[in-house]
């Protein structure tokens, strides 16, 4: 949804003309902005608890390697 709100923003400033004479509406634009300010409120929030889990799995001495290695070799093993 924000790519196609930004798709109607970069629109707005290349193909002006156009927009002027087919307009949206303004309920909808007023509706895709919400919607993407909520995705991107949501967005942050994931952001913030997938870095604390990360933290607390390096603090228990889990590192990329540990993790990424074990699911490598299955892949490896399957076929």
């Amino acid at each position: 949804m924000g790519l196609c709100f930004d798709g109607i923003e970069r629109l707005s400033k290349e193909y002006s003309e156009e927009l002027k004479q087919n307009p949206i509406e303004r309920e909808l634009m007023m509706t895709w902005m919400g919607a993407v300010q909520q995705i991107h409120r949501q967005n942050m929030k994931v952001n913030v608890v997938a870095n604390k889990f990360y933290s607390m799995l390096r603090e228990d001495g889990l590192s990329e390697e540990k993790m990424i290695a074990p699911r490598m070799k299955s892949e490896k093993s399957c076929c």
